[in-house]
Order: C-alpha cells, then structure tokens, then sequence
C-alpha cells in the first residue's frame, strides 16, 4: 500500500533531519581534523576538542604556517562540498545515502561560504584570523564577504 501523502512527508523530514545530523557532524570532524593535522605538520601541538581545536604553540609559529592552519578547516570543508558534488551527479536514484551525500555537499559549501562572509566581522573565526595576520586592507575584507555571500 503506498504511503499517503502527510506520512510521505513526515518520513522525508525526518529522513533529511537524520541525514542533516551526520553530514553535520562529518563535516564538522573533517573540519577539525584538518586543523588537527596542519597544525600537527606546523607543530602547533594540537588538542582536538569535539568542536575547535586548541593549539599549544601556535603562537609561536611563523604566520604563514598560523594563516594554514586556519585555512585547513574551510578549503577542506570547499573540497567537501565539490567530492559531494561530483558525487551527487554520477549517482542515480535517491534514498539515505543520496539524502546524506546532498546534505554532505550543502554543509561542505555552506561551511566555506559561511567563513568567507563572516571574516571581516568575526576574526576568532578561521578566515577572520587570516584576515588579521596577513593584515588584509578592510575594503578587501568587505568584498571578500560580498563575494561569499554571492557566491
């Protein structure tokens, strides 16, 4: 017997809502790690906490290695969203995993676009902090943020 309409409905919610919480948190332990791992290579000593990473001496490093340590989490998280967006084309069909891999792609280019316009206002953040270090002029800051927000 097919489903009615309002169960279809309801079942897609909270199949989407499930697939939403794990990419969430896929994305946000891949973020992480990528920090985790740059700093480790620019031996920060990094502490992976569930949702930031703390850096020992990071500080201390020179600033290009501070400025990839920062950039870490956000051009992965872009390389996310383009591996899940290539992958979303060449599967047929739907189900979980496809609602999983669309919603993978979203928080992967929602991540990076997020950083991007948040930069200039919000420099604890992970472009804000690049922003500084390399002391980024503020009307290249401002279309920095135009352009994610465009984008």
């Amino acid at each position: 017997m097919p489903l009615r309409s309002a169960d279809h409905f309801r079942t897609l919610v909270i199949n989407s809502a499930v697939c939403y919480v794990l990419g969430f948190l896929f994305t946000t332990v891949l973020h992480e790690c990528s920090h985790a791992i740059i700093g480790s290579w620019s031996g920060s000593q990094p502490v992976l906490h569930h949702y930031y990473v703390a850096h020992m001496d990071r500080d201390a490093l020179p600033i290009a290695h501070q400025a990839s340590i920062a950039l870490a989490g956000p051009f992965v998280s872009l390389v996310q969203g383009f591996v899940f967006l290539i992958w979303s084309k060449r599967r047929e069909g739907g189900g979980l995993f496809q609602l999983f891999v669309l919603w993978c792609m979203l928080l992967g280019f929602g991540n990076f676009l997020g950083y991007l316009m948040t930069g200039p206002f919000f420099t604890s953040g992970d472009t804000g902090k690049v922003l500084v270090l390399l002391d980024v002029p503020v009307p290249l800051r401002i279309m920095i943020a135009v352009i994610g927000a465009a984008a």
